[in-house]
């Protein structure tokens, strides 16, 4: 099976004629050229100290696009086999560890084209643990916890708060500070986000909470970074994505999953949600998040325990390999559904 960076590899040397700059790892370029006469795999000009650069002529190209094309249907315009007509379905019962969720976050990546980051969220006992994280950043102001989601899943930062850094609001529903008590009995927020005091304090009572003091700091990191092993795994994506993402929880072990919807506070309804219940939580981001965090008209997210990752891949791969995937091609409102479904469905007859 090929891996992402494979697969982006022969997209670039396919579409394009002329020099292609992909990012390859952290510290990692390489550049593809068709035409340009090969020296050994390097190029005439020297690569910076960051970078390894290596040119292909077109012999290299007709190589590399025949070994991936080698590897089967995972490849970009390799031909997916029916479900029907394939074996059935296996894969490897790998558990989801540390050492291999790197792999396979980059995996859901390719798998769902997603837009941004899938990210992990640690919860930390002791506050003095967030030194021993590499590369860690800290906010220089008081911040909201969608803010420095928005900044581990766009740019990639491995962001560390404490009670300080966080908006009072914020830490009261992640457990770094005790619940403020205007919050609680509503008149913070009445007349805002409600008619009155009453309906605001319910609000309240219904969002999910971390207890107070079990934490002291929170870290939040890119899951492909591999800075520690978090506690939450979070999913924005399109809700077609997020859809398929719920397709692949429930390829095997099948299971009813629900959405909620505190209101405002999204990040409760998710990633709080998961964490207590130890359930995936799917979630409608709120306007806290998409005012501050950045999440785009468009986005749903998802928050899971990391251990589940794995199972969903591998019933992206079983979805993928029955020709449903992302993104999803329209059929037409005005045309005849059992041409379509014929093909997926045994029991549906095409029509002559």
């Amino acid at each position: 099976m090929p891996s992402t960076h494979e697969t982006s590899i022969l997209y670039a040397i396919r579409a394009l004629p002329h020099a292609v700059y992909m990012r390859r790892g952290p510290n990692c370029e390489r550049r593809c050229r068709l035409g340009a006469p090969a020296y050994g795999g390097r190029s005439q000009d020297p690569p910076s100290r960051s970078a390894s650069t290596v040119i292909y002529d077109q012999a290299s190209y007709r190589s590399i696009s025949a070994a991936l094309h080698a590897v089967g249907s995972h490849s970009l315009n390799a031909r997916m086999p029916s479900r029907r007509d394939s074996e059935p379905f296996t894969t490897s019962k790998r558990s989801v560890t540390m050492g291999n969720l790197p792999d396979t976050t980059r995996e859901l990546e390719g798998l769902l084209r997603l837009r941004t980051m899938p990210i992990g969220i640690k919860f930390i006992e002791d506050a003095r643990e967030l030194g021993e994280i590499r590369r860690l950043r800290k906010m220089d102001h008081p911040s909201t916890f969608c803010q420095v989601v928005g900044l581990a899943r766009t740019a990639g930062w491995t962001v560390g708060v404490e009670a300080p850094d966080l908006m009072e609001g914020c830490g009261s529903i992640f457990g770094l500070v005790e619940k403020p008590e205007d919050l609680m009995n509503g008149s913070r927020t009445a007349g805002v986000w409600f008619r009155n005091q009453e309906d605001a304090r319910l609000h309240q009572e219904a969002t999910p909470r971390i207890p107070y003091g079990r934490f002291q700091a929170i870290a939040v990191a890119p899951l492909s970074a591999d800075k520690f092993e978090p506690d939450v795994a979070v999913i924005f994506g399109l809700p077609a994505q997020i859809i398929l993402f719920v397709n692949g929880m429930q390829w095997e072990g099948y299971k009813r999953y629900q959405l909620f919807c505190t209101g405002e506070g999204a990040c409760s309804d998710s990633m709080v949600q998961c964490f207590n219940s130890g359930e995936p939580a799917v979630a409608i981001p709120c306007y806290g998040e998409r005012r501050y965090g950045g999440v785009q008209d468009d986005e749903m997210v998802i928050a899971v325990p990391p251990k589940i990752l794995e199972k969903v891949v591998v019933g992206l791969r079983g979805l993928s390999a029955a020709s449903l995937r992302y993104p999803i091609p329209p059929y037409g409102s005005q045309c005849d559904p059992t041409l379509g479904l014929a093909k997926s469905y045994s029991n549906v007859t095409k029509k002559e």
